[in-house]
């Protein structure tokens, strides 16, 4: 399948016909129609929960600022090796 047949695939809005060309003018068949009812469907499905994550990631963007802001960062220390025990 090319792209531009999967971009008009994806570009289906319900009642709209998947399979035949809109520009040859010709009528969507009952099972056309509703093969874009369920496209529609599943789109708008998706859509809502692509906007859910971005809103709950903004969200916790905006806690890690807060947080970010009020912990002071840690210093680095020198790591301290264990002194060798003798004679044991």
């Amino acid at each position: 399948m090319e792209n531009n047949e999967l971009d008009a695939l994806l570009d289906v809005k319900e009642g709209e016909s998947t399979l035949s060309d809109a520009s040859s003018g010709e009528q969507p068949t009952e099972m056309q129609k509703q093969i874009g009812h369920v496209v529609a469907k599943e789109r708008s499905k998706w859509q809502s929960r692509i906007d859910e994550i971005k809103k709950e990631k903004d969200e916790l963007a905006e806690r890690l600022a807060k947080v970010e802001q009020t912990v002071k960062p840690l210093e680095p220390r020198p790591i301290q090796e264990p002194e060798p025990q003798l004679g044991s």
